[in-house]
């Protein structure tokens, strides 16, 4: 059921591009400080979409590459414990 939706939603976002694509194919001039190209809008809206979700991602990676380092010390904190408890468990009772 889950995959049947996200096929739906995929289709119906693709579909939206597609018209997206269709209706805007007027060209305009992208002007840089080396020069001028011409590209129609839609081209420019993808690649403007694709640029910016390339930059989050950039941004992004610091804190989820600190957070893993992160889990990663401490399940070997939790290792150690775990060890610890079970030998602990293991020393003979004495009576005193």
């Amino acid at each position: 059921m889950k995959r049947l939706l996200v096929l739906v939603v995929l289709l119906f976002v693709v579909a939206v591009g597609l018209s997206f694509a269709a209706l805007n194919t007027q060209s305009v001039l992208i002007r840089f400080y080396v020069g001028d190209v011409n590209a129609p809008v839609s081209l420019v809206v993808v690649i403007a979409i694709a640029a910016g979700a390339l930059l989050g991602i950039l941004a992004s990676m610091g804190v989820v590459l600190a957070k893993r380092y992160e889990v990663s010390s401490l399940r070997k904190r939790i290792t150690l414990c775990e060890r610890e408890v079970r030998n602990l468990r293991e020393l003979p009772f004495k009576d005193q």
